[in-house]
């Protein structure tokens, strides 16, 4: 095969992969770049094993940061930080309020037993 010539688009996506798990394995990790390069080798195989010859939907990932950024305000929470905790995230005051509020009601559901014989 030509140096010149393209990737498919789908092989494209792996290649892709490849280097983005590899750039962020340096970046976050401090992994050496060769050591990086194998682990994105991995992962986009592993992406391939998993989901490979069907055809996928690939979200944005908005639900996922939003869930993520979520559980890290109510990690960062110490009890009088709220303005600071806006400020950090670049969220408002009253989404950190709501934030705080509906962690705060997950937080006991999964802490709480049901009592027995209630359903």
């Amino acid at each position: 095969m030509s140096s010149d010539v393209k990737p498919a688009p789908a092989e494209h996506l792996l290649e892709t992969l490849v280097a983005l798990v590899a750039d962020e394995a340096v970046r976050v990790l401090g992994a050496k770049s060769d050591v990086a390069g194998l682990l994105g080798d991995e992962v986009a195989a592993r992406f391939s094993s998993e989901f490979g010859g069907g055809l996928i939907y690939l979200p944005k990932g908005r639900v996922f940061r939003s869930s993520r950024m979520r559980r890290q305000i109510w990690e960062a929470f110490t009890g009088a930080n709220h303005a600071e905790l806006a400020r950090q995230f670049d969220v408002s005051l009253p989404y950190i309020y709501s934030v705080l509020a509906k962690e705060r009601e997950r937080d006991r559901a999964e802490r709480q037993q049901p009592l027995p014989g209630v359903s």
